[in-house]
């Protein structure tokens, strides 16, 4: 049976479960503070909404038990980290960087690029060796002409990232591929 088998009032009638849970999980993130939870936290807030009948419960009845945590970390939990991620665009307008012409947007991770000389990449701190490859290499294509290369890294409140000695380490690798970061509050 595929997709197109399904009655429509069924597809719709689990689209909305889905969104249903999805807004119920979002609140109760929100009123957990997610974004400054530490592993252990997020682990235990996993466990409870797979457990409780109306959020896992619903999604177990959709997708079977085994599928419920993977889709609330991997789908539900993805949705709401975009959601809290600062806009670039208008991050750089409050850091006073502006630029008349937009040549280029990239994605994984997300940067910009300004009058061909300025880029800016944004990326969450476990990402950074990511956004620095990708920084240096987009550098490399344009010919490494660049005014500007710039990280911006968020979401560095936790973990290794508190000590200063391992941000040093992030920054001096940055150096190396010409790459500036800047650690974003």
């Amino acid at each position: 049976m595929n997709l197109l088998d399904f009655p429509a009032d069924l597809l719709a009638s689990e689209q909305s479960i889905k969104i249903e849970v999805t807004c119920k999980i979002h609140a109760l993130a929100d009123q957990a503070d997610w974004c400054h939870l530490n592993i252990t936290q997020k682990t235990r807030l996993y466990e409870s909404w797979i457990l409780d009948p109306t959020l896992g419960g619903q999604l177990a009845a959709l997708m079977g038990t085994e599928k419920v945590h993977r889709y609330i970390k991997d789908t539900v939990m993805r949705a709401y980290m975009r959601t809290k991620r600062p806009d670039l665009p208008t991050m750089l307008k409050r850091m006073s960087f502006r630029h008349t012409h937009l040549v280029q947007s990239y994605e994984k991770p997300h940067a910009l690029l300004y009058d061909h000389t300025h880029l800016y990449t944004l990326t969450v701190a476990k990402e950074w060796r990511m956004a620095l490859l990708s920084a240096y290499e987009r550098a490399t294509f344009m010919g490494g002409h660049l005014d500007r290369n710039l990280v911006l890294i968020t979401d560095h409140g936790f973990d290794r990232f508190l000590d200063q000695g391992y941000r040093g380490m992030v920054e001096s690798a940055g150096k190396r591929l010409d790459v500036d970061v800047h650690w974003v509050r």
